[in-house]
């Protein structure tokens, strides 16, 4: 697979909900250079929540990530698996600007059941929560 330029897409919430008794083998994937994203696989069959953090903490502690590994895996190598890498993924100048705003440590992003995300941004709008003042004056 990382001879062949493409990525891995995991998912963990799905290998939950369906009781597979294993998760895909992430660490094994990245120690051969394969890049990983992550999704939720939301649908009625096998993939009951939309949650990107808890596909983050199932990748974290049933698939052997770092926190890090996870991050990277739901931003730019998402964006980079739909060919998307250049306009999305990373905050960057010139990308468009969507991202999420974390209440406290972004490692609270992994907390199951705590409510960590406070705001969502959208092609530089907030379609969610509320920005802190400080973000909304020039």
């Amino acid at each position: 697979m990382s001879y062949a330029g493409v990525t891995a897409t995991l998912l963990p919430i799905a290998a939950f909900y369906l009781k597979l008794g294993r998760f895909a083998p992430a660490r094994d994937l990245i120690s051969a250079g394969v890049p990983i994203a992550l999704a939720t696989d939301v649908n009625p069959g096998g993939g009951f929540s939309p949650s990107m953090p808890f596909a983050m903490a199932l990748a974290c502690f049933a698939m052997n990530m770092t926190f890090e590994e996870a991050l990277v895996a739901s931003t730019i190598n998402a964006a980079w698996s739909i060919d998307r890498a250049k306009t999305v993924g990373s905050l960057e100048p010139g990308k468009q600007m969507d991202a999420i705003l974390v209440e406290g440590d972004a490692i609270n992003l992994i907390r199951v059941g705590a409510a960590a995300v406070a705001a969502v941004i959208k092609r530089g709008a907030c379609v969610a929560g509320s920005l802190p003042h400080k973000l909304t004056t020039p």
